[in-house]
């Protein structure tokens, strides 16, 4: 419907959330890239402070909070029948 009426919109909104997602996906190897490195440098195990462990449980309940409202990624047989085909 929307494309019929508006093609340049449509194509355009396609080429920035393509060029969005490519950024996100660019970030995400950089910052696991970063992640191998420094914990290569840091102990088995490391031992945090009351406060730091408090930190890091703020941290993990805001986003377990926040992440209740992501989709759910759909299989690929759902995605097939969507699609029509099987």
């Amino acid at each position: 419907m929307l494309g019929n009426r508006h093609p340049y919109r449509d194509r355009l909104l396609a080429s920035v959330t393509g060029l969005v997602n490519q950024d996100l996906l660019v970030q995400n190897e950089y910052l696991a890239a970063e992640n191998r490195v420094l914990r290569a440098h840091l102990p088995a195990r490391l031992c945090l402070s009351a406060p730091e462990r408090s930190m890091f449980v703020r941290a993990a309940q805001e986003w377990r909070h926040f992440s209740r409202f992501w989709p759910e990624p759909l299989e690929p047989k759902i995605i097939g029948s969507l699609a029509g085909t099987r």
